[in-house]
């Protein structure tokens, strides 16, 4: 069933866009599979960037010749079908499919296991705070701004100052707080648990195995 205009453009309203020079990664990748034809992490940036970039032509490209599993994700865009959020190309899509049909507690789990996987990615902090906002999740969204901000800086002080306003109008009274306090000690732990599988990968770089 498709989701409503009206619902449609509701949701694109606070969807964050991910920043990012795409035309020159679409280039670096592309040069890169010029001599590493199979290199998996490669095709996944070209074929992101491409997705970024609305570019046609290389998704097609990534759907014929992709290795795996940037190729089965841009079958999955070409044929609108369900994409598996096993790669981060693909995580990036069921976000952002998500989040557009206000599954919203949905969106914050792939937000939020993005962040995991790539845990310098402010947009995919934004991007876990603000679903969890949409989705009611009021309490978990203050606790996220709070430690995006611990990690980000001042970038996230709106998100926190409207989190934290939102949390108070919807919990008065101190019974809140001790939930929260336990919101906040369950997100530590989900975010340390993150760092502790993926920081390894993150020091090595994106790119530790294309040379």
């Amino acid at each position: 069933m498709m989701m409503p205009l009206f619902l449609l453009v509701f949701a694109a309203a606070d969807l964050p866009t991910e920043p990012g020079d795409w035309t020159g990664l679409r280039s670096e990748s592309a040069l890169l599979l010029e001599v590493q034809s199979g290199n998996s992490e490669a095709w996944i940036d070209y074929c992101h960037a491409g997705w970024r970039l609305r570019d046609q032509a290389v998704i097609k490209d990534c759907g014929s010749n992709a290795a795996e599993p940037a190729r089965s994700v841009a079958k999955a865009v070409i044929e609108t079908t369900t994409v598996k959020a096993d790669n981060r190309w693909g995580l990036r899509i069921a976000l952002e499919r998500t989040f557009l049909e206000t599954k919203f507690k949905e969106a914050r789990r792939l937000g939020q296991s993005l962040y995991e996987l790539e845990p310098d990615n402010i947009w995919a902090a934004e991007m876990a705070i603000h679903s969890a906002i949409r989705g009611g999740e009021t309490a978990m969204a203050y606790a996220l701004a709070l430690r995006s901000k611990e990690r980000f800086g001042s970038h996230f002080d709106g998100l926190v100052r409207k989190t934290e306003s939102e949390l108070r109008n919807a919990y008065g009274g101190s019974t809140a707080w001790l939930f929260l306090a336990g919101i906040l000690i369950l997100t530590f732990v989900i975010f340390r648990q993150g760092r502790q599988r993926w920081g390894g990968q993150g020091g090595r770089g994106r790119r530790r195995g294309r040379s």
